[in-house]
């Protein structure tokens, strides 16, 4: 399993990691949050009923960075089940793996309240990023899931691509980072035929091949057609490996420094940012 991420502690990307990444910090609970990691960092974790209260008393909460481990994300997803008051859960950068992510898929079929979920650097591989595509099929709570930097690789993929043709409510996604080849590239370029509520996807930094991506520009047309006729827009923010360009290839005319491919995907769905690369001054935005 990768870990990318050992040196940034506490780092948050800019731009990129903006899509379910923050907390409102004004007047943020501190304290109920230590009592939260108090009870999850206990010895008996069997009964979650204590869990729950203190949930209860919660709206949003941010744990990242505080090596929650296995046994603690499934009292998390145990205790989300039954949840009527979280609306915001930031787990990025713990050590959750297959027992805690499949719980949290699992509280995703029945929790009604849920918006934003952000499970980006854990341990969530294969089988468990399958259990949580499963779950967004019935799901109808959740805008914002980030489960970038893991490795749900194609299982995870098809099982996203798959809940993305009837989820309706999801707005905003972020697969990067996670080994997708071409199998899961096809499934959810296939879902973008026809999800009408994706606004931005980031599928950055993963191994779909060029004939995949010209696939899913394909149906990113056949989605605009149908978005344009009912004066809708869908997916106006995608990120892929092969729309990055460097920032001084930005010029006018901006047909001359960007493969056909390019022009075709930013055309397909009017897209308003390009992902740059710097060498040394992080990732940006470059917007037009």
């Amino acid at each position: 399993m990768k870990r990318q991420r050992e040196n940034t502690l506490g780092q948050v990307e800019p731009k990129k990691q903006k899509m379910n990444n923050t907390l409102e910090q004004q007047s943020y609970p501190f304290e109920m949050r230590d009592k939260i990691l108090q009870i999850l960092k206990s010895e008996d974790l069997e009964d979650v009923s204590a869990l729950k209260a203190a949930l209860s008393e919660m709206e949003k909460l941010d744990l990242r960075n505080n090596y929650i481990e296995d046994a603690e994300g499934a009292a998390i997803g145990e205790a989300l089940k039954s949840n009527s008051a979280l609306t915001q859960l930031d787990l990025r950068n713990n050590k959750i793996g297959k027992a805690g992510s499949t719980a949290i898929g699992e509280a995703l079929k029945s929790n009604s309240t849920l918006a934003q979920l952000d499970l980006s650097y854990n341990y969530i591989g294969e089988v468990e990023g399958a259990a949580i595509g499963d779950s967004l099929r019935s799901n109808s709570t959740l805008t914002q899931l980030n489960l970038s930097d893991n490795e749900i690789r194609d299982a995870g993929g098809v099982a996203i691509g798959e809940a993305l043709k009837n989820n309706s409510t999801l707005t905003q996604l972020n697969l990067s980072g996670n080994e997708i080849r071409d199998a899961g590239g096809v499934a959810i370029g296939e879902a973008l035929k026809s999800n009408s509520t994706l606004t931005r996807l980031d599928l950055w930094n993963n191994k779909i091949g060029t004939e995949r991506i010209t696939e899913i520009n394909n149906h990113l047309k056949i989605n605009l057609h149908i978005k344009h006729a009912k004066e809708e827009l869908t997916l106006k923010y995608l990120f892929m490996r092969e729309l990055i360009v460097q920032q001084e290839e930005l010029t006018d005319p901006l047909s001359a420094a960007i493969p056909q491919i390019h022009l075709d995907i930013i055309n397909a769905i009017f897209i308003q940012c390009i992902y740059i690369l710097g060498d040394t001054s992080g990732d940006t935005l470059d917007c037009f």
